[in-house]
């Protein structure tokens, strides 16, 4: 039994030997040579598209980037660029002229001073003037004689963007009435809001501070 054993191992042996030479044999053939060949140029086909795609990605990367810098330089700059001094001077005679306006009445004169004053207001704010100055300031303004009149004595801009800006203004005024037929002076400050529209700076909001 054991000498049948071993006879079959070296056999077995043999035959594992013989199929190695088979593969080397065949590996040598025309036909694989062929095959490998063929995968050769695929794998160097494939790197010569590798090195050509990668300048074209970078190439394009570039021109993309270049595209936001330009835009960026025309939009954001460029916006940058508009608000200057004369904008500012612009923002600051509009809260001026508007403040007084709002603050400026007397009974003689109140629909064409209410008007004055509308025409420099927008939004909300202006909707909200409407509303007050019809049922609260013109029935005192009436009945009291009330007369009052503002002066804006300084005022800086406090935020200035291309349609959006805030005044910090200084205001005296002076008010008469029946009651107290001698001026009486008092002094307040106001943030102004204004807002762009059509070209022209409005007030959208009037705070005191």
């Amino acid at each position: 039994m054991t000498a049948i054993d071993t006879t079959e191992e070296v056999d077995t042996t043999s035959e594992d030997v013989t199929t190695a030479e088979n593969v080397a044999d065949t590996e040598k053939s025309p036909s694989a040579l062929r095959r490998r060949l063929s995968a050769t140029r695929r794998a160097l086909s494939s790197d010569r598209l590798r090195g050509r795609t990668l300048p074209v990605v970078a190439a394009v990367l570039m021109v993309a980037a270049l595209t936001a810098a330009v835009t960026a330089y025309f939009t954001v700059y460029r916006d940058d660029r508009a608000i200057g001094t004369d904008d500012g001077r612009e923002v600051v005679s509009a809260a001026n002229d508007g403040t007084v306006a709002i603050l400026s009445y007397s009974p003689a004169s109140l629909d064409s001073d209410f008007a004055k004053a509308k025409s420099h207001l927008t939004g909300q704010f202006l909707s909200y003037y409407e509303e007050f100055t019809a049922k609260v300031v013109k029935p005192a303004a009436i009945d009291n004689g009330i007369t009052t009149k503002a002066t804006v004595v300084r005022s800086a801009v406090s935020k200035l963007e291309p349609d959006n800006a805030e005044v910090l203004a200084f205001v005296n005024q002076t008010t008469t009435s029946k009651t107290k037929p001698d001026p009486e002076q008092t002094s307040s400050s106001v943030r102004v809001s204004l807002q762009r529209v059509d070209g022209t700076w409005l007030i959208s909001s009037f705070d005191p501070v």
